[in-house]
């Protein structure tokens, strides 16, 4: 998506920027990753496999909309090489610096990783076997002992990794609303985000149903694959 150098004391207007099924994935994201923590700490592993599906579920999802969804939710429209993230790192400190209908090039680079380890993270717990045996993911019959305690460490390094991003996501928002005032929470909740008239223009949306209809594919195609690896 464009995006400019354009001051805040210029005239700014709401435009409309996130669309549903991205505001709601990142909302049901932060859920069901607090749940997957709290179970895994609580022992309560039942709960603990379907949030997990849950996050790779939406995750999944997520990777769709990135390729098909509305111009914001696009990998095209806000991943950049690493000149440009260099570039715009060089400057981030201005106020307000360079201005972006979706994600900044150094906040791409967040979204990108955080998504492919929340599609990782997920995966690895499908195969990951407890010592004792007691909380093996639901496909951990499927590998050898040794396999699956690789996967369950793997699968734990993941989610360290996940918590440090995501420590990183919520320093970086907070400086953006504090120091740069960017209203970037309110725009994520409404959808809409104070930009140039001009970039209007340039923000289309993919009807709703789309996301509607890839989530009950991917969720139907998770049950089939959970009930099918229980038979094997």
């Amino acid at each position: 998506m464009k995006a400019n150098s354009k001051s805040k004391g210029s005239s700014l207007v709401p435009v409309r920027t996130w669309d549903v099924p991205v505001r709601a994935i990142h909302a049901a994201l932060v859920f069901f990753v607090s749940l997957s923590w709290l179970s895994a700490e609580a022992g309560f592993q039942n709960i603990h496999v379907l949030s997990g599906y849950s996050v790779l579920i939406l995750a999944l999802v997520r990777l769709y909309w990135g390729f098909v969804g509305s111009t914001a939710a696009r990998f095209g429209s806000f991943v950049r090489g690493p000149g440009v993230v260099l570039s715009y790192a060089r400057q981030v400190l201005k106020r307000p610096g360079i201005i972006s209908a979706g994600h900044n090039p150094m906040g791409a680079v967040s979204v990108v990783v955080m998504l492919g380890l929340l599609l990782v993270q997920p995966t690895l717990g499908l195969f990951a076997k407890d010592i004792n045996g007691l909380h093996s993911g639901p496909f951990s019959h499927l590998v050898s002992f040794r396999t699956g305690r690789l996967f369950a460490e793997l699968h734990h390094l993941a989610f360290e990794l996940l918590l440090i991003f995501i420590a990183l996501h919520i320093v970086a928002v907070v400086f953006y609303v504090v120091y740069k005032r960017d209203r970037i929470i309110s725009a994520m909740i409404s959808g809409y985000k104070d930009l140039p008239p001009e970039f209007d223009k340039g923000v289309s949306f993919v009807p709703l149903r789309r996301a509607v209809i890839a989530l009950g594919i991917t969720a139907a195609l998770i049950l089939f694959l959970h009930f099918l690896g229980s038979r094997l």
